[in-house]
């Protein structure tokens, strides 16, 4: 597994980078072609989770902690604005915002982790 890490960066964040890669293209790419599973799938939204999944390809692929820095960076404020969007729906769906905020910690953990492991180098 040394061979898909960055230096400094443990094991479960590029695990979860890889989770972060099938939800983005699995995802991602059904909401981009106008065929996503809910209704706030769209091709915009779609667009969002392909171009995370694609720069966490590029982050392991170069093994940069630095990619991992921005991968994650901006995956939290996907996240945080997809959390928004959902809390000033009309109807508020509590199991959304529930599994939203496991997810947004996990990303804000790893975007530390990140950061130590880039200014490490």
């Amino acid at each position: 597994m040394d061979r898909i890490k960055a230096e400094g960066i443990p094991l479960w964040v590029t695990l979860f980078l890889c989770l972060i890669i099938l939800f983005g293209i699995g995802f991602g790419a059904p909401a981009m072609l106008g065929h996503g599973l809910m209704e706030t799938q769209t091709i915009g939204w779609g667009g969002r989770q392909l171009g995370i999944a694609v720069g966490s390809i590029l982050a392991i692929a170069y093994r940069s902690q630095v990619g991992y820095l921005i991968v994650f960076t901006c995956a939290v404020f996907k996240e945080t604005s997809d959390l928004i969007e959902v809390m000033s729906a009309p109807v508020l769906e509590m199991g959304m915002v529930i599994g939203f905020i496991p997810f947004i910690c996990l990303e804000l953990a790893s975007l530390w982790l990140s950061y130590r492991a880039a200014k490490a180098n």
